[in-house]
């Protein structure tokens, strides 16, 4: 990253390319193969499937958000790591197509 910033100073194309770097690390930071991310059509389906679930209503941009999603990934590894089948989920409350959710479980 640090290279890629010094490379940012002289060219435009350059910091073009470190905003796409960056935004997909971030985007990836918000993804975890044992973290499902839910939306509006699997949010309801997934909330009265499963036994025992845990769902962050997070958004991306938000500097909580993020260090709770870290948490989250480390809880995911330690559950799989026990055997303990608890479903960890988070649905991005920022998305256009998940307000029906946030409205729905009167987050703000």
């Amino acid at each position: 990253v640090f290279a890629l910033f010094s490379i940012a100073r002289s060219s435009f194309t350059a910091m073009k390319l470190l905003v796409v770097v960056l935004t997909i690390a971030l985007a990836s930071a918000f993804r975890s193969k044992r973290i499902a991310q839910l939306t509006t059509s699997t949010f309801n389906e997934t909330v009265s499937t499963e036994q025992l679930l845990l769902v962050s209503f997070n958004a991306p941009w938000c500097a909580h958000c993020k260090k709770l999603t870290t948490e989250l990934n480390g809880a995911a590894e330690d559950l799989a790591e026990l055997g303990i089948t608890a479903k960890l989920a988070t649905v991005d409350v920022s998305a256009k197509d998940n307000e029906k959710i946030a409205a729905q479980e009167g987050i703000k």
